[in-house]
């Protein structure tokens, strides 16, 4: 009985030491403040919501900590199965979000990747949190059925304040619900039939005449391969200027994901180098789609909005009426 009674002891001893072990594993790297962070995280209301036709499948919480040199910040994150549709579910917590002190910073929806990415920041009592909310579809799913990624971090001190993205407003990757009734035979989603070919025939599409009432800098237009192009540069090296013209093979839907800012004229569209200015454009042009690209000068492009604009207009030609 004594041996027994001895047993049962030592069991309770390696129990008790090994809740605290856990204890101790958990809080190991962590600070005071990084621990008070995640008490804040888990207080915030958008974790309650309930997204309809969903199953949470996780849940992982931790502080941040310093691990082998290396700075993990302190994080909530949700994983969902969706059972029903996947916008409705997503609209849960994107409807939440701003009532409840969230700033929606950035919206990305990709028919090509079919995914959602939305993301917010809050001012936290010493901190500002970020909130992710991640969609994917069967498509996309590492599950192979619709999934929604929830999570929640506590930014890097001096991390510098996000600038709400304004340019994609409008845009078919700015819209959260792209993927509603996505149908796979969408002509967008799927190789354009048929591209300009050969750089002769993608030279044949702008003269330099024409290219100069748009950019009067441009003085030589020479005809490209592998991949085909035709290409408009100036010939003064102080002030370079030029651009490239080549057959856009990829579905219409992998440029919207790079799209800068919506146009009226469906035939063409801007592509985005940052969110405050653009590196080219898409082009629907008599022969196929084409992809403008600027040659940058440096760090910078060589051209302006306005003369992209321009240019992509004499490439789609004059409107279909």
């Amino acid at each position: 009985m004594r041996w027994t009674g001895g047993v049962v002891v030592v069991a309770v001893v390696l129990a008790a030491a090994g809740w605290f072990g856990v204890r101790a594993l958990r809080r190991w790297g962590t600070t005071a403040a990084t621990r008070e962070q995640l008490s804040v995280l888990r207080a915030d209301p958008i974790l309650d919501v309930e997204p309809p036709g969903s199953t949470l499948t996780s849940r992982n919480e931790h502080a941040g900590r310093t691990a082998l040199g290396v700075f993990h910040p302190t994080e909530i994150s949700l994983a969902f199965d969706v059972n029903g549709e996947l916008t409705t579910a997503l609209d849960a917590f994107r409807t939440a979000a701003v009532p409840n002190g969230w700033r929606l910073v950035r919206t990305r929806c990709s028919r090509i990747d079919q995914s959602v990415v939305v993301s917010f920041d809050k001012a936290q009592p010493g901190f500002t949190a970020s909130l992710d909310l991640v969609a994917n579809s069967a498509a996309a799913s590492d599950s192979g059925r619709p999934a929604l990624l929830v999570q929640l971090a506590a930014q890097e001190p001096g991390t510098p304040p996000t600038v709400p993205e304004t340019g994609t407003e409008g845009a078919p990757r700015g819209d959260p619900t792209c993927l509603r009734g996505l149908n796979p035979s969408d002509p967008a989603l799927q190789r354009p039939s048929r591209v300009p070919g050969d750089a002769a025939a993608l030279c044949s599409l702008l003269s330099l005449a024409r290219a100069r009432t748009a950019v009067p800098a441009v003085t030589q237009v020479a005809e490209l391969s592998d991949p085909p192009g035709c290409s408009y540069i100036d010939d003064d090296r102080t002030s370079f200027v030029g651009f490239v013209v080549r057959n856009a093979v990829e579905p219409r839907a992998k440029y919207e994901d790079r799209q800068y800012a919506p146009t009226v004229d469906r035939r063409f569209f801007l592509l985005e180098e940052s969110i405050t200015r653009p590196a080219g454009a898409w082009v629907d042009t008599r022969l196929g789609p084409v992809e403008l690209t600027v040659i940058a000068d440096g760090a910078r492009p060589s051209l302006g909005e306005d003369e992209v604009l321009r240019l992509a207009r004499l490439l789609a030609g004059p409107a279909q009426r």
